[in-house]
């Protein structure tokens, strides 16, 4: 069980009882989200209890037998519900994650708040937020090129804890200039400044801000351009402004609020090199069957399918190796294993029986392997076990010039999410629009809608509306499966990596000792 399942099963119970101060037990244990998200309700309900979250009877409920036990939630857990960076039970250096505008900007505009940036879609009234986080000005140029049009809250700190000075900077990323996000139109130019004094004056009410800047361009989100920016508004404070400052200011933020970065960062790299070639999984991948002699040929007709094929099954991870590569790819996945022979139009058998399918090479090709070389091309993995693949349409949302929603293909493979236009440009694996691993999935479900983080989204908070409840389970049950699989995917990447580190030790003792 992770640490944080306690809280998120006490968000659920929130959800399912709609207002009511309890909820009995067999409602919650047949709730199609809390079946599909945890593995051990009652263990993680009791988890909940123990601290002080919730409150039930017993120490065993049977489906059926207890489903009218009352399970309450507590003001403890109400209040954790609400104020995340308050919650007391969070555990230390786990990254703090809000998905409302409202608290983001509240936790902003405190002096010493978890988060120190904020970027908002063009929407007063709801605030709908953009993407937020503890890495100052590095982090959100990272989140800036994910929208075209969002304006926010910056927090800087000047100085060692204690005799630092802070400020506070009002921040329209217009990203006009940039190319991926610019290219508006003079009317599109005209509506989205009019939304600047509407917004500037909702983050107004948060904290009073030193200063307003547009960043036009990615590359203007850099300390030097906007601590120059800061420093022409004020004055009195102009010596205190400087890049040193602001870094002294930082190493003491991270001290307060330790987050692993380099760790994430280095674990986020590992997955992002194991990235499959998505987009082509209706598409004929290039075919390759392992020559064969004809004395080869010859035995295989003899050899029995089951003697051959037991050692793996459809969906077992293989590492496979590679004919033109002549070495061993540690990513391949079994996709069939045939059960007859399939023989050419004059008759010639080319797949016998008991061949095995695989696919490797980032998804980039596929193999049939005889039964008789399957000791020789395929070994069996360490790596886990890949949940099924999802792929379907989801709407996601944008912030332009407008707040907007639009309908985009999405596939979920190897614990990454990707997406597309539409389904014939992820057929061409064409103009991807984002793609992100689902390593430290933090979630939220509001009605249909999944508002979406993980490790590497680098801030970003990502809206997608399933539409229906049919819909949103199958992805929340997707998303949950394939970050646990991303996660399983980082510990065996960090143990073979350590092992490689000591078989080169051990190999330079063996080779000093010589």
């Amino acid at each position: 069980m992770s640490d944080d399942e306690p809280l998120r099963v006490t968000n659920e119970i929130i959800r399912i009882a709609k207002g009511r101060t309890e909820v009995p037990f067999g409602e919650i244990a047949k709730d199609d989200l809390i079946q599909q998200t945890f593995e051990a309700v009652l263990g993680t309900l009791k988890a909940a209890r123990k601290r002080g979250l919730i409150q039930f009877e017993g120490e065993l409920l049977l489906l059926g037998k207890h489903d009218k036990v009352p399970i309450k939630v507590t003001e403890k857990g109400f209040s954790a519900k609400d104020s995340p960076a308050d919650n007391e039970e969070a555990v230390k250096g786990k990254k703090i994650t809000f998905f409302e505008g409202d608290e983001a900007l509240k936790e902003v505009a405190k002096p010493d708040g978890a988060w120190n940036w904020v970027l908002l879609g063009p929407d007063p009234d709801k605030l709908p937020l953009a993407g937020g986080g503890g890495g100052s000005i590095e982090q959100m140029k990272e989140a800036m090129g994910s929208h075209a049009n969002t304006f926010g809250l910056l927090r800087l700190a000047f100085g060692n804890k204690g005799a630092e000075k802070v400020k506070w900077i009002y921040v329209h990323a217009s990203n006009v200039d940039d190319k991926e996000t610019g290219g508006f139109s003079m009317r599109e130019r005209g509506q989205a400044m009019a939304k600047g004094p509407l917004m500037e004056k909702t983050i107004d009410k948060y904290v009073r801000v030193n200063a307003k800047v547009e960043i036009t361009t990615k590359d203007n989100c850099n300390p030097e351009w906007i601590i120059d920016k800061l420093a022409k508004v004020n004055g009195a404070d102009a010596r205190f402004l400087t890049v040193d400052k602001y870094n002294q200011g930082m190493e003491d933020f991270r001290k307060a609020n330790p987050e692993p970065l380099d760790e994430e960062a280095s674990a986020v790299r590992d997955l992002q090199a194991l990235e499959p070639e998505m987009g082509a999984n209706d598409e004929p991948l290039p075919e390759e069957v392992v020559a064969r002699s004809a004395a080869e040929q010859a035995e295989e007709e003899q050899v029995k399918q089951r003697k051959k094929t037991a050692s793996v099954r459809k969906g077992d991870p293989v590492k496979v190796w590679g004919e033109s590569t002549k070495k061993w790819h540690d990513d391949g996945i079994v996709l069939e294993i045939a059960r007859e022979a399939f023989k050419d139009k004059d008759g010639v058998t080319t797949i016998p029986a008991g061949s095995i399918k695989v696919q490797y090479l980032k998804n980039k090709r596929f193999k049939w392997v005889p039964p008789n070389k399957a000791t020789t091309k395929l070994q069996k993995s360490k790596r886990p076990c890949p949940p099924s693949p999802l792929y379907g349409e989801l709407w996601k949302e944008t912030h332009g010039t407008f707040t907007s929603w639009h309908v985009r293909y999405f596939e979920l493979q190897l614990g990454f999410l990707s997406w597309w236009e539409d389904k014939d440009a992820a057929k061409n694996n064409s103009n991807k629009h984002g793609s992100f691993p689902m390593l430290g999935l933090q979630m939220k479900i509001e009605g249909t809608i999944m508002k979406v983080t993980t490790t590497g989204c680098k801030g970003i908070i990502y809206s997608f509306d399933a539409a229906s409840k049919e819909c949103l389970d199958l992805w929340v049950a997707g998303f949950n499966k394939h970050a646990k699989y991303a996660d399983d995917m980082r510990a065996h990447v960090e143990a073979q990596k350590e092992k490689d580190r000591q078989d080169a030790e051990a190999e330079g003792a063996e080779g000093g000792a010589a």
